[in-house]
């Protein structure tokens, strides 16, 4: 796989790791006390369903983020750090899921 194809690979990867990041987090923020599935085994209201799954993506879109400043960015430190933007984006609504 030549540099381009794994680049674009990484890319692609980011973006749908932004995209769940913007779904759970409208999720976790709109603070909906709903519950979606009232007879489920766990029943969770839609807030705690986001910050739920804010959890569960923050490793994988930290080493998405990472494969990215890594992959694409070669010479430019401003362009590495805006790669990590949307997994500290996503850190700090884990911390506040947890701590509040």
């Amino acid at each position: 796989m030549n540099k381009n194809k794994k680049a674009y690979a990484v890319l692609i990867l980011n973006v749908i790791g932004i995209i769940c990041l913007i779904c759970a987090g409208v999720l976790f923020l709109s603070h909906s006390t709903t519950i979606a599935n009232p007879k489920a085994m766990l029943p969770m209201e839609n807030w705690e369903r986001g910050g739920i799954l804010l959890t569960l993506g923050l490793l994988p879109m930290i080493v998405a983020n990472l494969l990215g400043a890594l992959v694409v960015v070669k010479n430019s430190k401003l362009g590495r750090i805006l790669f990590f933007l949307p997994s500290m984006f996503e850190f700090v609504l884990v911390v506040c899921y947890w701590c509040c």
